[in-house]
């Protein structure tokens, strides 16, 4: 049978369907599985805040470093004789406003 730390759909509806559970208790099942989702929720948002700091640490170092990396990828190639190529920009329009230069 279902416990009450049960968080499955399939119990709920297993319990809610048996007709000797009270209004109240099926209420207190809802309310349990409600604060079972919020906090769900927080870890959720807790995480994506996480990922979103890594994310625009990642952008700013790669801001730093791009010009210095480009400078020495394009030494590199001109000593070697390899063609130019130029480290990827960090979204499209960055990306055409480098070819226009």
């Amino acid at each position: 049978m279902c416990s009450m730390g049960s968080t499955s759909l399939t119990c709920f509806k297993v319990l809610s369907n048996n007709r000797k559970m009270s209004n109240e208790d099926k209420l207190d099942q809802i309310l349990h599985k409600l604060e079972i989702i919020e906090q769900k929720l927080d870890q959720i948002g807790n995480s994506c805040q996480g990922m979103d700091e890594h994310i625009g640490f990642v952008e700013g170092v790669y801001g730093t470093l791009r010009s210095p990396l480009d400078y020495v990828a394009r030494q590199v190639n001109r000593i070697s004789g390899s063609p130019q190529e130029a480290l990827p920009a960090k979204d499209q329009k960055q990306l055409k406003n480098d070819h226009n230069d």
